[in-house]
């Protein structure tokens, strides 16, 4: 197996595997599967992924650079051995197969090209994750948690899985959510989640998910919430590409929506952090845009967790992250929902986010340093008021977004009544 080996630097000691076909961000961001507590690293300073049988390290335009045995590179495939210095950090690459044989031909190379196995081929080596809790889409459709009849699967997600459920006490249909373990991988940080998620449940917004219950079971964490029918933005932007263009005004509706759910969050000092189109729902019945997952941040230290990222989920992700989630030492605020839901409502308007990369380095890189075109290029029917609305806060310095949701829920209201539209 492939492991990453933290010679030096504050989290000196730690080991980290890497798989076959994985994607590994290193930095001091929440975001990344190898976070170091180092300041003199970006929050997303490299990459690490295993592809046809090779290492492949990419800088993700760090601040200070990433040095291969002392020169520095953009991009480098590493062999074993190989020392990586970012910031005060230094890893080598090593390989156990390697290292774990006695003897070796005369001229091979300890390059871990060729030596990689699958993970049918590789045996499984005790550990306490191997003997933690399992959870995979379907294991409790049909089956019964607590008091809850669990039916079908809503949403398999970084975090968890989530799935319609009838609750048999108060007799009224959830969305039950079970926690991965390794989301949650501590008993201390899953009792700090329950703790805080109940203290969560009194808060009610018409424009947010509401929290009937938290708690743990069965090795795993849970919430259950409103079940919202409806669609979530998400599958209306997969629908843009086959029946045309959102209507804008829908769009006005949902922003002003999730902008009255951000004023009552940032009334109670609650930043989402995740806004993306996976996370507001908007019921059938009446349109309303309701924002899930809001109290999350507040029952999990983000900046604390490793999260195990699903292939291709954090890419999309990216696309909505604010730049300064990316790359910065500033304290993440109420600014970051703002350019979240401004990316979200551009893909409403646009069929796709502002900024799409090959891979996560050119999505990374385009946040950081790119303009959106804008989305009257693609939607020639948006005002021009909601354009410059949009526009605002997507800007890439957030001292020249909107400073607060309220200030951002005036201009839409304001771009609402000028063109003699009521929103509830």
């Amino acid at each position: 197996m492939i492991q990453i080996s933290i010679l030096q630097g504050p989290n000196e000691g730690r080991n980290h595997p890497i798989e076959p076909g994985q994607a590994i961000l290193m930095g001091r961001g929440s975001n990344c599967q190898i976070k170091l507590d180092d300041s003199s690293v970006s929050r997303v300073h490299c990459q690490l992924e295993i592809k046809d049988g090779q290492v492949h390290l990419v800088d993700t335009n760090s601040s200070w650079g990433t040095l291969v045995n002392g020169s520095k590179v953009e991009e480098r495939i590493l062999h074993a051995g190989d020392k990586v210095q970012i910031g005060n950090t230094i890893f080598r690459i090593d390989d156990d197969e390697a290292s774990t044989d006695q003897t070796l031909p005369p001229g091979a190379s300890k390059s871990i090209i060729g030596n990689i196995k699958t993970e049918a081929e590789k045996p499984k080596a005790a550990s306490s994750s191997s003997k933690s809790v399992r959870l995979a889409p379907n294991d409790w459709s049909g089956k019964t948690y607590l008091h809850y009849e669990v039916q079908d699967l809503i949403s398999d997600s970084i975090t968890g899985v989530t799935y319609a459920a009838q609750d048999t006490k108060a007799n009224r249909k959830i969305a039950l959510k079970l926690f991965r373990p390794e989301f949650l991988s501590q008993e201390v940080k899953q009792e700090r989640f329950v703790r805080a998620m109940k203290t969560m449940i009194p808060l009610e917004h018409p424009n947010l998910i509401q929290v009937y219950n938290a708690g743990k079971k069965s090795g795993l964490c849970f919430t259950a919430c409103e079940f919202v029918e409806g669609e979530s933005a998400a599958q209306m932007i997969e629908r843009i590409g086959i029946s045309g263009m959102l209507d804008w005004r829908n769009v006005l509706q949902i922003a002003v929506h999730i902008s009255r759910a951000l004023e009552f969050a940032e009334e109670h000092q609650i930043v989402h952090r995740n806004i993306t189109p996976k996370t507001i729902l908007i019921r059938s019945i009446d349109k309303v845009a309701k924002l899930g997952d809001l109290f999350l941040a507040k029952s999990i230290d983000l900046e604390d967790e490793n999260v195990v990222t699903q292939k291709g989920e954090l890419v999309g992700e990216l696309s909505y992250m604010a730049p300064e989630q990316l790359d910065s030492d500033k304290k993440i605020d109420c600014r970051a929902d703002i350019y979240s839901l401004g990316a979200t409502l551009y893909a409403l308007l646009t069929g796709r986010p502002p900024f799409e990369g090959r891979n996560t380095v050119d999505t990374i890189n385009k946040v950081l340093n790119d303009t959106p075109a804008s989305p009257k290029a693609t939607h020639l029917s948006i005002p021009d008021m909601m354009e410059g609305v949009v526009m605002k806060m997507l800007a890439r310095s957030r001292e020249e977004r909107y400073q607060h949701p309220s200030n951002l829920l005036k201009d839409l209201e304001r771009t609402a009544m000028f063109n003699a539209l009521t929103i509830d």
